[in-house]
């Protein structure tokens, strides 16, 4: 991503001194594959793109079976400004195939299916005044990719963008997917979508996997490259991900001043690993609930540089309910506004296992308690916690309590839990209700618990 915004900084500044250019598309002469590239997923058996004797692809009628393409199909021809290139076709027709795919168009969005496809080939597009190469290319409208079988996208030629998508990008599908590329395996310039599928992606120039808005939910998606996976705004919700970066950070979650990127991570395990930092997050990074309120987020993130490595950096935490098991003793600290974990001698953790806190084992219950009225009448009588309150289980951490029911003459201590009863309560059987909170510690997340006790003055 950022070899490719540079180079379209640079190429703005000739605007003034060039006639305007218009996209164009010419043909990349195929390269073979190294097969010890191919080393993040199991390749699929060799298949060699259908040959074609002109630019457009053939075209073919409706597929019933295919769930996620349109019912009906537009007029005849792609309209004006969208554009979808795979391999070395340039597609003009809303119907078209080719071996191990099939393409259709409507009302604003093209749908792929690839199935047990390998594309090995590749076009130069130009967008704007930056050119290079890419196996799949749309532009002028949003891409949805259906996933069958085993596939394959891999081009390391100069400049390439395996799969590039100008608009939002949705990938799902029972089956899987392995792409690389020279700069990046997947680019979006928008939003990328990945749901209930399988991903394996390296850019050996920049990163596996790049999108302005990236959602991944129900998936297993593996990165590598500069970074392995960057994206201003990076939802993970009931998947695992796995990012790898040869130079800079396992996970990259840039942003602005003005516009903080975020982090947001459900249900999941992460594990990142760079040289800077595992994880880098220039705004918050928010470990959430399950939809069935329970936490079940595992980070695992490793930096590898001696000197400035962090594993996980971010601006803001919510992670109050996450413990860190690595390192031994480890902590949280602040610097510039930033969070990172320190060991127990407070030096930066290049190792970080962040994991859910166990539940608080906090259980109480009421007790009745019995204050002498002849007592009550020449003073206030008080009452040890232990006298209202039951624990079955002490809890972890520092407790308080709190009344929330009861006579007003019935005082709680909120530091002890011991009780008062005030002179001039006249005799019978009084019922106040106690919130006792274990506020918890590294291990354990706070628990409250509400009890009922019953003071008989007699």
């Amino acid at each position: 991503m950022k070899t490719k915004l540079l180079a379209m900084l640079m190429a703005v500044m000739m605007v003034f001194a060039m006639a305007p250019l218009s996209v164009g598309v010419a043909f990349a002469d195929e390269e073979s594959v190294d097969p010890a590239e191919a080393e993040m997923t199991e390749p699929v058996a060799e298949e060699t793109a259908e040959p074609v004797a002109e630019e457009t692809a053939e075209p073919v009628a409706d597929e019933a079976n295919a769930a996620a393409e349109p019912k009906a199909l537009e007029a005849r021809g792609l309209p004006e400004g969208a554009t979808f290139i795979i391999g070395k076709k340039t597609i003009t027709t809303n119907s078209a195939k080719g071996k191990g795919w099939t393409f259709k168009y409507k009302s604003g969005v093209g749908y792929l299916t690839l199935n047990n496809a390998n594309i090995t080939k590749v076009s130069e597009v130009t967008v704007g005044y930056y050119t290079f190469k890419t196996a799949i290319f749309a532009d002028g409208m949003d891409l949805k990719i259906t996933l069958k079988g085993k596939n394959k996208v891999v081009n390391t030629e100069a400049e390439t963008y395996t799969i590039d998508a100008e608009e939002n990008l949705t990938v799902t599908g029972k089956g899987t997917l392995y792409v690389e590329g020279l700069e990046e395996g997947i680019y979006v310039e928008k939003k990328l979508k990945i749901k209930s599928t399988t991903i394996s992606a390296k850019g050996k120039r920049d990163c596996g996997i790049y999108a302005d808005n990236m959602v991944i939910n129900k998936s297993k998606i593996k990165t590598r490259g500069n970074d392995g996976t960057e994206a201003y705004s990076l939802t993970v919700i009931n998947s695992k991900v796995t990012a790898t970066a040869s130079q800079e950070d396992g996970i990259y979650v840039p942003g602005y001043d003005s516009d903080l990127g975020s982090m947001t991570v459900k249900d999941s395990v992460v594990t990142a690993k760079g040289v800077s930092n595992g994880i880098f997050v220039y705004g918050p990074l928010s470990l959430v609930k399950t939809s069935k309120g329970k936490y079940s987020t595992k980070i695992d993130a490793t930096a590898t540089d001696e000197i400035n490595h962090l594993a996980v950096e971010s601006r803001g935490l919510n992670w109050d309910n996450f413990r860190i098991t690595e390192p031994a003793g480890g902590t949280w600290a602040e610097r510039s506004g930033y969070y990172y974990v320190t060991d127990k001698d407070g030096n930066k953790a290049g190792h970080v296992v962040i994991v859910p806190k166990k539940a608080n084992p906090l259980s109480v219950k009421g007790k009745t308690a019995t204050v002498k009225y002849s007592l009550l009448k020449k003073a206030d009588q008080n009452l040890a916690v232990g006298k209202v309150i039951k624990f079955v289980k002490a809890g972890k951490g520092t407790k308080t309590y709190l009344k929330t029911k009861g006579n007003s003459k019935i005082l709680v201590d909120e530091a002890t839990g011991a009780v008062t009863v005030q002179t001039g309560l006249k005799k019978g059987t009084y019922k106040v209700s106690i919130k006792v909170k274990a506020a918890g510690n590294r291990t354990y997340k706070a628990k409250s618990k509400t009890v009922t006790s019953t003071i008989v003055v007699e």
